[in-house]
């Protein structure tokens, strides 16, 4: 009788013991889905890792939000609804609100933020859609709990944006530690960036002052470290479309670079393509710039041009830019 007992305590031990084996198993798989759901989640990035951020927020109202990591410095730049923009990858000029079924028609979901990053010659490294109308009082500080209002929602699923949680997570906390000291309110106006223009039916748009608006981009959305590293940076046109290279200079010292050379190249790319001499170093300016263009560093030496950078912009940022 006793050994019976015994050996049905044995089986109770073993059905234990192998119901917790199969617990532990299956609390490891949940923890390692829950794992790779996590990574997957966090993982992925489009803000850069260094130097300025700048977000779009668009199209009601049209806000620019810049934040430089070096500088401690926080950009809040206002743009009036009546904007007339010429659209990226060359579709014309249109109204802002118009730009929402334009990028439907043309499967450019990211149009309106490729159009004003063209139109300002400022790399725009994220979009947040349809953000919230503006506080009444547009002072850096409520425009600071506004635009982290706008962040929060988009973590919780509200809306429509082209970041990733992680680089949600990152503005957030970037924003929220900027001093109210260090955080400048500009808002363009006929007398800062912006021109009048009438159209055919008497109705008036604005539109951009480009040699105003580049004075605005240099001063307050810039990149420090560029401007530091002073890299002599040639620029070749490689499409045959005159003027194109002078494009692709002011989206260069728009960053805080210095462009010492602008030239037409031989042959014909498709592509554009960033040159440095094979010993050196990727610094800081070079990625920018290759960033800006979207295009690859290739260690070949820019000779016979006295540069430390070529830039050879090919049909690519053409199309992109809508230059013909």
């Amino acid at each position: 009788m006793k050994a019976k007992r015994e050996k049905i305590t044995q089986k109770k031990k073993k059905r234990r013991l192998f119901a917790g084996k199969l617990f532990l198993i299956a609390g490891g798989l949940i923890l390692l889905v829950l794992g790779l759901v996590l990574f997957r989640f966090f993982h992925h990035s489009i803000l850069p890792k260094e130097g300025r951020i700048t977000i779009g927020l668009g199209p009601k109202p049209l806000v620019l939000v810049s934040y430089s990591k070096e500088e401690e410095t926080l950009v809040f730049l206002l743009i009036p609804e009546k904007i007339l923009l010429p659209a990226a990858y060359g579709y014309g000029q249109y109204r802002i609100e118009a730009f929402k079924r334009l990028a439907e028609l043309t499967n450019r979901p990211s149009l309106l933020q490729e159009s004003l990053s063209s139109s300002l010659a400022l790399p725009l490294h994220g979009w947040i859609e349809q953000p919230h109308s503006l506080p009444e009082e547009t002072t850096g500080r409520t425009l600071k709990k506004w635009f982290l209002e706008q962040i929060k929602e988009k973590l919780l699923g509200k809306g429509q944006t082209a970041l990733f949680p992680l680089d949600l997570l990152r503005s957030w906390w970037l924003i929220l530690r900027s001093p109210a000291a260090k955080i400048r309110v500009l808002t363009l106006a006929e007398d800062r960036g912006l021109r009048e223009s009438v159209l055919p039916d008497g109705s008036f748009f604005w539109e951009f002052a480009e040699e105003e608006t580049d004075q605005l981009v240099k001063e307050f959305f810039s990149e420090g470290q560029i401007k530091k590293e002073k890299i002599a940076i040639g620029i070749a046109n490689a499409t045959g479309k005159t003027g194109l290279a002078k494009k692709a200079a002011r989206l260069v010292t728009n960053l805080g670079g210095s462009v010492v050379e602008v030239t037409d190249w031989p042959s014909s790319l498709t592509n554009s393509v960033l040159r440095i001499d094979p010993d050196r170093e990727i610094t800081f300016s070079i990625e920018k710039v290759a960033r800006a263009f979207n295009c690859e560093i290739k260690r070949i030496s820019p000779e016979p041009f006295a540069v430390d950078a070529l830039m050879i912009v090919g049909e690519d940022f053409s199309q992109k830019i809508g230059f013909d």
